[in-house]
């Protein structure tokens, strides 16, 4: 009786030997769990902000590109709606990119009859090629000398029609102020007063430009406009 003792405790032995382990490594486990939870996670997180990164500079790169090369074609001009459909963008983050574009450049606004908004960059000019010859400047004859010198009459032509932005500039007001005058028929009278040369203007809805007209014509109108103001 006393032999089986020995061989009945024997497996007992091998359980305990081997649950040890097993419950140092569960043990182990349950404390390393969080941590390795949190660092997963971090990780996860890290490349998720890395991505977004990336994709905001791409997308800022796209805008750029699309941008310059808009303003170029289109002389300086462009609408929100062009932006989003050349670069494939939304329209919220179009115009957003517009706005601080806009500002940095001293951008200037064209509203059109429909109510759209036009950016518009007088900065922008066309590019040169390389083959474009560059004028020469004038020789002066240091011999010549100017007893009498005659003050130089002005020598601009007036252009035959103007856009919104360049007669806003000429009679120094904001184009959406014009914008709002172009189509009252005292329209002709009030350029007259603000322009530079006291030449009226008309407006033509077919072409959307401004055209002068002959300032003796509107002698007689102005004169009689300014003394009703004064009755």
């Amino acid at each position: 009786m006393s032999d089986s003792n020995p061989n009945l405790k024997t497996p007992e032995r091998g359980y305990l030997t081997l649950l040890l382990p097993v419950a140092v490594v569960l043990f182990i486990l349950q404390k390393a769990f969080p941590l390795a939870i949190l660092t997963v996670g971090g990780w996860g997180s890290w490349q998720m902000w890395k991505y977004y990164q990336q994709r905001q500079q791409h997308q800022l790169a796209t805008l750029d590109e699309v941008f310059y090369r808009l303003i170029r074609e289109n002389q300086g001009r462009i609408t929100a709606l062009d932006l989003a459909m050349h670069s494939k963008q939304s329209g919220t983050k179009v115009q957003a990119y517009l706005d601080q574009r806009a500002t940095e450049f001293a951008a200037q606004y064209e509203i059109t009859d429909t109510g759209g908004m036009i950016y518009y960059f007088p900065t922008a000019q066309p590019s040169t090629t390389p083959d474009d010859p560059l004028p020469s400047p004038p020789v002066e004859n240091p011999k010549s000398v100017v007893l009498f010198p005659v003050k130089p009459t002005s020598s601009t032509i007036l252009p035959s029609t103007l856009n919104q932005s360049e007669l806003a500039q000429r009679l120094g007001v904001h184009p959406t102020t014009l914008s709002k005058w172009k189509t009252k028929p005292e329209f002709p009278d009030w350029s007259y007063q603000r322009d530079p040369e006291a030449i009226p203007w008309n407006y033509s809805a077919e072409t959307k430009r401004f055209s002068p007209q002959n300032p003796k014509k509107k002698i007689g109108k102005i004169s009689e406009l300014m003394k009703k103001n004064k009755v």
